[in-house]
């Protein structure tokens, strides 16, 4: 699994919270050919964090092989 660090600049002391909500319209969720790699989309897509903090979102990528993901 990987994580993608979000940091969306804010400068804020509240304490309040808000969530993301990541909308997949389209993009490569399967392979085009066989062994490439494709995100898995079966991940939850709903993150909620503090706002001015930093928030961490996942990602899974499948058929990675000997590839990276940065």
């Amino acid at each position: 699994m990987s994580s993608v660090f979000v940091n969306d600049g804010v400068d804020s002391t509240s304490e309040s919270t808000y969530s993301i909500f990541q909308s997949l319209q389209s993009g490569p969720f399967s392979p085009s050919s066989p062994g490439e790699p494709y995100f898995d989309a079966t991940i939850p897509r709903n993150v909620t964090a503090l706002v001015g903090k930093t928030a961490y979102l996942s990602c899974r990528v499948k058929n990675l092989g000997n590839r990276t993901v940065c």
